[in-house]
């Protein structure tokens, strides 16, 4: 459940626009979730390898998290069919039994017929994506570069369970992400791709992780 507050300047010269979004997040940890019953039948199914591990499997535990972010955007004034550069810092901060962390980055954004949003969505814990598109009504695209510092509270997925006793490990205070990407916009439609370098998260990890996402 989201909800956004978004405030924005009549125009774009030398003017920040921003984002507040307070979120709550409700799941499940654990063998109710059918994570395991899930990948094993799509490991099957195209015929690779049967996954293991899941013997450490976390125990069944409810997931409640609240979450709030703040967005800016600076951007100077800029008409339509043209190049234009735009920066949007954020900072944020998550508490709850599954992840709690505080948060602190940027992004710069440069393209032709950039649209008047906060970016492409991201899996979390990068800062989302404000969950709309800002239609446009020719063909847009942009490359993006980011970073961004989290000090790391909790994490279930390395602290084990909260309530019971489970499989833990050491994990890393700070973790940073490094990001890169693309994005090709057609009228309401935005299709991105990016690539995201995140340091280690854990004692004894021997190589930071490389993900992509569409």
């Amino acid at each position: 459940f989201s909800l956004f507050n978004e405030k924005r300047p009549s125009t774009y010269s030398n003017a920040w626009d921003s984002l507040n979004t307070l979120e709550l997040d409700i799941g499940l940890v654990g063998p109710y979730t059918f994570a395991e019953n899930v990948q094993k039948e799509v490991h099957k199914q195209i015929n690779v390898t049967r996954p293991s591990g899941w013997d450490n499997q976390l125990k069944t535990e409810p997931g409640l998290n609240l979450v709030y972010e703040w967005k800016y955007r600076h951007r100077e004034e800029t008409k339509a069919n043209e190049f234009s550069l735009d920066f949007l810092p954020h900072a944020g901060l998550s508490v709850g039994n599954v992840d709690t962390h505080a948060k602190v980055g940027g992004m710069l954004r440069a393209g032709y017929n950039v649209p008047d949003d906060f970016g492409p969505p991201r899996i979390r814990p990068n800062v989302s994506g404000p969950g709309y598109v800002d239609s446009i009504e020719d063909i847009g695209f942009y490359v993006f570069a980011g970073g961004e510092q989290r000090i790391v509270g909790r994490n279930i997925f390395l602290d084990g369970n909260t309530f019971a006793s489970s499989h833990s490990i050491d994990k890393k205070r700070f973790v940073k992400d490094m990001q890169l990407g693309a994005a090709l916009l057609i009228g309401r439609i935005t299709a991105a791709y990016s690539l995201v370098y995140r340091t280690k998260e854990f004692e004894g990890q021997r190589e930071p992780d490389i993900f992509g996402a569409f």
